[in-house]
């Protein structure tokens, strides 16, 4: 190999290096991020409009299955797909986007047929707005936490077949983590212990952070 073309491989790499480092050192802003919460909510329209209404009958059978799946990961990371019933009764649509960053930077948003949830994932900590509204501030330890700084709900990643989710005082349910490959059932149930006296705010906030952790499984993948 000669010398003019070893330095032309030299430079092309140093050059695609320093773009990258460029390229992810862009964060988006937040009319950027309106704009793309927009078209995620205009992309899902079509399947929302099915969507079951969540009673404790629905949360009983919600399951980690989902339909009209579709993950692609190029410039970033982008998803979208419909969670469902064990009967594959549509419940909650989602759309999901990673910027290309060197840390963590998406946003994530989720329709029930009675809630809509936006997430905005940035510097180790997520901010979650329910119906219009900001709920809290979720950090890395699982703890949601109001505007004052108060702890409102948490879920626990510490066990090892159930993720306990507590509102305020009290659990209200738990998460099922996902069976091996070689166990997992046709169509697993994503919930387990689930309170049959939810009230309305125990029932939201145990949803906000079950989608979340159930898109997150989808895109780690």
């Amino acid at each position: 190999m000669s010398f003019l073309l070893i330095v032309s491989l030299i430079a092309v790499v140093s050059v695609g290096m320093l773009l990258m480092k460029i390229f992810s050192a862009v964060q988006p802003s937040d009319k950027q991020i309106d704009a793309d919460i927009k078209a995620m909510k205009a992309d899902l329209e079509p399947l929302t409009k099915d969507l079951l209404p969540i009673s404790k009958e629905e949360l009983e059978l919600f399951s980690q299955s989902q339909i009209n799946a579709a993950l692609k990961k190029k410039g970033g990371i982008s998803a979208k797909g419909v969670f469902t019933t064990i009967y594959h009764e549509p419940l909650v649509a989602y759309s999901y986007k990673r910027y290309p960053s060197a840390k963590l930077n998406a946003v994530l948003y989720a329709r029930s047929a009675d809630h809509e949830f936006v997430y905005r994932i940035k510097k180790g900590e997520i901010q979650l707005v329910v119906d219009l509204k900001h709920a809290g501030t979720l950090k890395d330890n699982g703890v949601l936490y109001d505007a004052r700084n108060r702890p409102v709900a948490s879920i626990n990643r510490a066990h090892d077949k159930l993720l306990p989710v507590q509102v305020e005082d009290r659990e209200v349910g738990n998460l099922l983590k996902p069976l091996p490959e070689a166990k997992k059932e046709l169509s697993q149930r994503a919930f387990e212990l689930v309170r049959p006296d939810l009230n309305d705010k125990e029932e939201t906030l145990f949803l906000s952070l079950a989608v979340l952790e159930l898109v997150n499984r989808s895109v780690e993948k």
